[in-house]
């Protein structure tokens, strides 16, 4: 299966997406091993903690298109 996401940061670094590949969410359980590995590759100021509540998450191009303006 084939999947965008797009990872976002709520500027006020508060408040972070509920929905599928939200924190603790089915998705981000599922796939978490490959999502930490995917990170691991980034570089240093690009990675990110998937459970700090820092206002960064991941959400799928079209639950951001459907939900965000």
């Amino acid at each position: 299966m084939k999947v965008r996401l797009l990872r976002l940061r709520n500027p006020w670094g508060k408040s972070e997406w509920k929905g599928a590949w939200g924190a603790k969410s089915e998705e981000e359980k599922k796939y978490r091993k490959s999502l930490l590995e995917y990170i691991e590759t980034l570089t240093p100021d690009e990675k990110f903690d998937l459970d700090a509540d820092d206002g960064t998450f991941l959400i799928d191009y079209d639950n951001w298109k459907n939900n965000f303006t």
